[in-house]
């Protein structure tokens, strides 16, 4: 899901200074147009509700419609963002190398001055956090790559639970493809945050009480969790070659499908395609395996999983 706490932060942050940006726009003393609307009683056609007339349950959203449309009218606000465009559209001369520190620096010089010839807040562009892109999906694959000088390549797949079983099939067939000695594979999650809390409350798939939620009895949904799962798979003769000793299990096959039934809900056949595919690829039958392993999330779903599997 990515960082979904840091994508949240810098939602609440850009939304807060977005209805400040509107507001001071929206301001008589710095809208023109607003202000003949108001003081000579021109009609404005298009304007939405008056604030003043809003209930309190309404009053954030018919303010915010509010200050954005006044805003978007303002000839004070067109130019300010002329003055800032020409700002930004200094280029570099000379030595880039050497010039591109003193252009940023100029920029941003530049910048201060005209924000404090209007008296103006920062604009809503300036106030979300680059956490936002160190925070994408991809972000703990390439982090990993750099901090332990992995080579190759490096990539985050997304899709929920699946994703495990995903990863560890790539990584083994880039290994038996010769692309690779040994890969990183694994999945991450961010801690529970109340925006995903509320998505899987609404959706139905959520244990919303104390109890802890058994697979097949109750079926009040799943409790969720960060957490992460890293493992390291490598070439047999290469890793031994190296001095490391296993840990755990030898992966012999992974079995993948796409026939998916519904967003929750597994099918019939993809499951058990994606069985009997590991099972002959390892080349072992039902009856060699002695434990086995359930999604199990608590919901519906686990009964047909169940069914699959016998």
């Amino acid at each position: 899901m990515g960082d979904v706490p840091a994508i949240h932060d810098a939602s609440v942050e850009l939304y807060h200074a977005q209805r400040r940006w509107d507001r001071f726009w929206s301001d008589a003393s710095r809208n023109r147009v607003y202000r003949d609307w108001v003081v000579a009683g021109r009609p404005h056609n298009g304007a939405p509700p008056d604030p003043s007339d809003a209930g309190i349950d309404q009053r954030d959203r018919v303010e915010s419609a509010w200050w954005r449309y006044w805003a978007e009218q303002s000839v004070e606000l067109k130019e300010y963002l002329a003055e800032l465009a020409e700002i930004e559209s200094a280029n570099v001369e000379g030595d880039i190398e050497k010039g591109k520190l003193h252009m940023l620096k100029h920029k941003q010089r530049q910048s201060l001055k005209l924000q404090d010839k209007w008296g103006a807040p920062d604009p809503p562009w300036r106030s979300v956090s680059p956490n936002v892109i160190w925070n994408i999906h991809n972000t703990p694959a390439s982090q990993l790559s750099m901090l332990a000088h992995v080579h190759g390549l490096s990539f985050a797949p997304i899709g929920a639970c699946a994703t495990f079983g995903l990863c560890l099939k790539l990584g083994m067939d880039a290994i038996k493809r010769g692309e690779a000695k040994a890969v990183i594979v694994g999945a991450t999650e961010p801690i529970p945050h109340p925006v995903i809390i509320g998505g899987m409350f609404a959706a139905r798939v959520l244990a919303a009480d104390s109890a802890v939620s058994m697979p097949l009895h109750g079926l009040r949904g799943t409790h969720i969790a960060g957490g992460a799962c890293v493992w390291i798979i490598g070439d047999w003769d290469h890793m031994t070659g190296l001095g490391f000793k296993p840990l755990g299990m030898e992966p012999l096959a992974v079995g993948t499908s796409n026939d998916a039934h519904h967003i929750i809900t597994p099918s019939k056949e993809g499951p058990q395609i994606a069985v009997a595919d590991a099972l002959r690829m390892a080349g072992v039958t039902p009856a060699e395996l002695i434990s086995w392993d359930l999604h199990a999330t608590a919901t519906p779903g686990d009964y047909l999983e169940v069914e699959n599997l016998r």
